[in-house]
Order: C-alpha cells, then structure tokens, then sequence
C-alpha cells in the first residue's frame, strides 16, 4: 500500500504537501517528525557538530550589569564568555 493510499483511506489532509503536518476529518492537527517518515540515521548530525565546532568564539566583551536588590543597586562587570554559574 502506497502513502498515498494510506492518506486517503485515512481521510487526512496535508496543507502544506508535506507528510510533516496532517488534519484528520475532525479538525484534529498532527505534527508528525521527520525521523519518523524518513531513516533517522545520522540525521544531519555529524554536519551541525562539524558547523558548531567551525563557528569561531566571538571577541571578549565586559558588560556592566546592575541589579536593585532590596532597594540597593548592585553593579559589576562581567565578561560575554562568563558562564551562568561564574558570575553566581
């Protein structure tokens, strides 16, 4: 049986031509993932990895930062390569 069988016994609607999104004859929208429709095998993964570990580190920036903490302002200066947990 064909996916396009399968849709049509299904009554299913595809808006946008792709198996990606569906409508029921009730209204009811699915979401479906590309894993799903295609092999998941290495699915663009080893690419996005590489492209991430190519990306160069932006330039360092100090940032001033206030915060008002019981009626008090509280200033300091960090850096855009300080970590969440660094600057605690």
């Amino acid at each position: 049986m064909t996916a396009v069988a399968l849709i049509e016994a299904a009554e299913l609607r595809l808006p946008q031509n792709s198996l990606t999104c569906a409508i029921d004859r009730t209204g009811q929208y699915y979401r479906v993932p590309i894993a799903c429709i295609n092999l998941p095998n290495n699915f663009g993964r080893n690419e996005e990895l590489q492209r991430m570990k190519d990306k160069k580190s932006p330039k360092q920036k100090n940032i001033n930062i206030k915060i008002r903490y019981q009626h008090k302002d509280i200033e300091f200066k960090i850096s855009n390569k300080e970590t969440v947990a660094g600057v605690k």
